[in-house]
C-alpha cells in the first residue's frame, strides 16, 4: 500500500470514528469541514494532522499511529495503531465519501 493509499484509509477511519461516536449524519455525506496539515520533522514528511470542528487527529506515518484529541480541551480521546486503524472502517455502519477539504497547509513538527 502506498503512503497516499494509507492516508486515505486513515482519513476515512477518522471520519468513521466520528460517525460512530457522535452519530453525525454529516460524516456519511462528506459534509464535515476537514482541514489537513502536512507534518514535517527535520525536513522529512512524518505525517498528517486532520481537524474538524470538534476533533483533531494526528497520524504519524512511521509508527502508523492515529491519536484523536478533543479540539477544545486537547485531551486525547482515542488512540489507534496499525490494524486498529483498519478496523475503524469495518466497525462503521456507513460507507464514507471522501471529505471536502477546505485548506491544506504545511507545518513543521516540533
Amino acid at each position: 500500500m502506498t503512503n497516499s493509499q494509507r492516508l486515505a484509509v486513515v482519513r476515512e477511519g477518522f471520519l468513521a470514528w466520528i460517525h460512530t461516536r457522535d452519530h453525525s449524519p454529516a460524516a456519511t455525506d462528506g459534509g464535515l469541514p476537514l482541514r489537513e496539515s502536512v507534518l514535517i520533522r527535520d525536513g522529512f514528511f512524518c505525517g498528517r494532522r486532520m481537524e474538524t470542528d470538534a476533533y483533531r487527529a494526528v497520524w504519524f506515518i512511521e509508527e502508523d499511529e492515529l491519536k484523536i484529541h478533543q479540539r477544545d480541551s486537547g485531551r486525547v480521546v482515542a488512540q489507534f495503531a496499525g490494524p486498529a486503524i483498519d478496523a475503524l472502517l469495518r466497525e462503521s455502519p456507513a460507507t464514507l465519501a471522501m471529505p471536502r477539504r477546505e485548506t491544506v497547509e504545511v507545518r513543521r513538527a516540533a
